[in-house]
């Protein structure tokens, strides 16, 4: 029978579940990150070769080029490159197949396209690139000093004069009118596309130096999995996909300190918010009008770049400076308002004291919401060949006259450039369990889109060394031992304990048991069988000849005959049971089994939520999950949000079809009532909208759309046709 439980899916805010299979996002979706896809994308668009054959589409007007011959030279070729149609006069190279195939033909394995001429768009004959800047060797590729243009007359891609740090430096430009991302970035390997490198960074490489940190040198566009960011280096705005807008200084989000103060704006709603380690850890309301002017903050920065020598000097000692990135200065000169300072010593004693202030200031002072990072370098005991220490502390909340009343105060410097410290760790954001001091960044190595069994918090069976995953906290947590009062205690960050219970959040436990399993085996076997017989030993020379000296009766000479032995020959092959199963077919053999389970608290705080937000919609009643009341829901939410031309994107439409999946798990009795469920819900849809249900499938979490597809083939085959038909058009047309 069905449980009764009270469900919604609220279609306002769809978008918190965003990346639910991570514990842990940036707000900003690491806006400093630029994303390697881009330059993958940019080593296609330089590339004329490729293995498909339909990169070619005409030659002087003849669609069956592969019948003309290899390297003949053309007035007209045109030809896709990144998804791009372009045309120009070339030679077309390519190769087949070095055997036919079941056809009798041989399939071409390589197009190649050599322009001898300047390269220039299908739609509007705009120019992509000159003919010379592509290389005359096999490989055909755009010169990395070359320009490329994007189809609006822009410039899409190219090289600097100007040289950072003995460094070349590349623009990357994308369509403004489009927002493609814009950026520059460093030659910091031995190919500028082909790895993803520290120096393919959108606003940090550039913080501490003034050209760059300026407006002049053009914008920088960055679009990450949360939204877009627009500005320079330091300054800037950030529009995130939900509809929310960021203002204010940036430079440190992407910086060491991690943290800054930002106006945030969404509706009619205006805040000051402060983001540590990618979270925000406090909001406070704000008028319209106290919107920082970007351009204003940006004319009074003042950026200076490090010159001195990079050693630490404390009297007669001396030591390399550890962590040159943090060398610098930059400053707004805030006295009264919003503004940002970052300062570092200069010589004898570099990097000694590091200093940096951003937020709401008074006279000189925080005075507001704002965040405050301390650093302090030292020798790690007395002898001259001492380690240097470096000391982080910081503090984040409501300052008043420059003192903290109202936050936390934390010293990332325990773990920042520690070798020994997970690359994973997050050591900024705010723990959201308390006991534990760090979350981690990487993706979950658990699917909490999986449905799991649900195993009572007393029925928990521990083994030694065993561990809960956190899902809160995106790692997994030893458990210590279980308390006099039958509680389970973990091992927290500090040595301390911490009790297992609901306030943690969803916690899984991974139960390994031996089990006894059947393996196959033979019930016969076949063996030899062997007989005794007798065998002369006959006199031998050195050289094992035999000797013949005896007559036999009849005059001819025999062997000497020493003894008689007695010898095992094989005699026959005969078939008998298996004496490892004894003729029964199979063994048994212990093996060890994994299985995953979420630990339930019976918490009943969820449904009490899920109450009150039905209540507050106007329906006070509880919802049957898999009910027609319930399905017909859900199908209303999802035409809802498809109807609507704001919404029907995907993202939206992406993120609500998570959140569906998300929630049912925690609700359903198994996962085959998801399954049907997801089923009849595309059917109403289907129903009243073919294309909304046709994206409501393709948009299904991977964990239910290949069984909730078999579902619909045998309970709806119509609906199955259409769906096929749909994929068969969409790959056509591609």
């Amino acid at each position: 029978m069905k449980k009764v439980i009270l469900f919604i899916v609220m279609v306002i805010g769809a978008n918190f579940l965003y990346g639910q299979n991570k514990a842990w996002q940036n707000i900003f979706g690491s806006i400093d990150a630029i994303n390697p896809e881009y330059f993958k994308k940019l080593d296609e668009l330089r590339t004329f070769k490729s293995k498909d054959p339909g990169m070619l589409i005409s030659a002087d007007g003849n669609t069956h080029i592969f019948r003309e011959r290899s390297g003949k030279k053309y007035d007209k070729v045109i030809f896709k490159v990144g998804g791009q149609k372009l045309y120009a006069p070339a030679k077309v190279v390519y190769t087949r197949d070095k055997y036919p195939n079941r056809y009798g033909t041989r399939s071409i394995t390589e197009v190649s396209v050599l322009p001898t001429g300047d390269i220039r768009f299908l739609s509007n004959d705009q120019l992509f690139c000159p003919g010379d800047a592509v290389g005359k060797k096999p490989g055909y590729q755009v010169a990395n000093d070359k320009t490329i243009y994007n189809e609006d007359g822009s410039v899409h891609y190219a090289q600097q004069s100007h040289n950072y740090n003995n460094k070349t430096l590349y623009v990357r430009e994308g369509n403004k009118r489009k927002n493609e991302p814009s950026f520059r970035f460093m030659n910091g390997s031995a190919s500028i596309f082909g790895s993803y490198t520290l120096n393919h960074s959108a606003l940090s490489p550039w913080i501490f130096d003034a050209n760059f940190s300026a407006k002049q040198f053009g914008e920088i566009l960055n679009r990450t999995p949360k939204g877009f960011y627009k500005g320079t280096p330091h300054i800037g705005k950030f529009m995130a996909d939900s509809g929310e807008e960021y203002r204010g200084f940036f430079g440190p989000v992407a910086g060491m300190p991690q943290g800054s103060v930002l106006f945030r704006t969404s509706g009619n709603q205006s805040e000051w918010v402060l983001v540590v380690g990618g979270n925000i850890e406090k909001a406070i309301p704000a008028r319209a009008s106290e919107a920082p002017d970007l351009l204003q903050l940006q004319q009074q920065l003042s950026v200076a770049a490090y010159t001195g020598s990079g050693l630490f000097q404390d009297g007669a000692r001396a030591a390399k400076y550890p962590y040159p990135e943090l060398l610098g200065n930059y400053t707004s000169q805030p006295s009264n308002g919003y503004g940002v300072k970052y300062a570092t010593t200069g010589d004898p004693t570099p990097g000694k004291e590091l200093l940096f202030e951003v937020g709401i200031f008074k006279n000189g002072k925080l005075n507001g919401l704002g965040y405050r990072l301390t650093g302090t370098t030292n020798f790690w005991g007395s002898d001259i060949s001492s380690k240097l220490v470096f000391n982080l502390y910081a503090e984040a909340g409501v300052f008043i006259n420059g003192k903290l009343i109202d936050g936390r105060e934390f010293s990332p410097g325990m773990f920042y450039g520690k070798s020994d410290t997970d690359q994973d760790r997050n050591i900024w954001a705010k723990s959201p369990v308390e006991g534990f001091s760090y979350i981690k960044n990487s993706k979950s190595p658990v699917d909490t889109f999986q449905f799991y069994e649900k195993v009572p918090y007393e029925q928990l069976g521990l083994r030694a060394n065993a561990k809960v995953f956190v899902q809160n906290l995106n790692r997994w947590v030893p458990v210590f031992g279980i308390s006099g009062d039958k509680k389970i205690l973990l091992k927290g960050d500090n040595n301390n304990l911490v009790t297992l219970n609901k306030n943690i959040g969803d916690v899984y436990y991974e139960s390994t048991t031996t089990k006894i399993v059947e393996v196959g085996c033979p019930k016969t076997k076949v063996v030899p069988r062997y007989k005794t017989v007798t065998q002369d030993v006959n006199w031998k020379d050195s050289k094992g000849r035999t000797i013949l000296t005896e007559q036999d009766r009849s005059g001819y000479l025999k062997p000497v005959k020493l003894w008689t032995s007695k010898k095992e020959v094989l005699d026959r092959y005969e078939t008998v049971a298996c004496s490892i199963c004894g003729g029964r077919g199979y063994i048994q053999r212990p093996t060890q089994e994994k299985q995953m389970y979420k630990i339930d608290f019976n918490d009943g705080d969820f449904y009490t939520k899920v109450s009150k937000a039905l209540q507050a919609m106007g329906d006070g009643n509880a919802t049957l999950f898999g009910t027609d009341e319930h399905m017909k829901f859900e199908a209303e939410n999802f035409l809802q949000l498809y109807n609507n031309p704001k919404t029907r994107t995907y993202t939206d439409l992406k993120n609500y079809m998570n959140k569906l999946q998300y929630e049912w798990i925690r609700v359903a009795d198994n996962s085959q009532i998801i399954y049907e469920t997801f089923a009849d819900v595309f059917y109403l849809i289907y129903q009243q909208h073919k294309g909304a249900s046709y994206n409501f499938v393709n948009l299904m979490h991977k964990n239910s759309f290949d069984e909730c597809l078999k579902i619909i083939s045998k309970k709806y085959p119509e609906a199955r046709s259409y769906l096929r038909e749909v994929a068969k058009k969409s790959l056509n047309k591609d």
